[in-house]
């Protein structure tokens, strides 16, 4: 018998910590067209629902709160987060330490990010 079988995957016991531009959001083409186009890359709506059946999925992004809340309503993606793990920040830098602290204590915690000294942080 594998592995596998014998322990079943927990769901919650897992989260994934996505930063929104430039790893789901395609912030080249919305630049490109003056802020008009919201896309994702090709393999982010795949990528969340398999993940979402195995993990809890959050967001830690910088920026401006509603314009990153809009980026993920206007390409469909805010139902895969809940609302309690939606971290939009001015500085991440400032609160990745806290943020990891937080969910590091219950669950096995991981960061989808792009800029490599945040992920020095934790």
């Amino acid at each position: 018998m594998s592995t596998e079988k014998m322990l079943p995957m927990k769901k919650f016991e897992k989260i994934v910590l996505f930063d929104i531009d430039d790893t789901l959001f395609d912030t080249e083409t919305f630049i490109k067209t003056d802020l008009t186009v919201f896309s994702l890359y090709e393999d982010v709506q795949n990528t969340l629902t398999q993940l979402y059946k195995i993990a809890e999925l959050g967001v830690f992004s910088e920026g401006e709160i509603k314009l990153q809340k809009k980026k993920l309503q206007k390409t469909d993606i805010e139902k895969y987060f809940l609302k309690k793990n939606i971290h939009i920040v001015s500085k991440k830098i400032d609160v990745v330490k806290e943020i990891f602290e937080q969910y590091n204590r219950k669950k096995q915690t991981f960061f989808v990010e792009d800029r490599l000294p945040i992920l020095h942080m934790v």
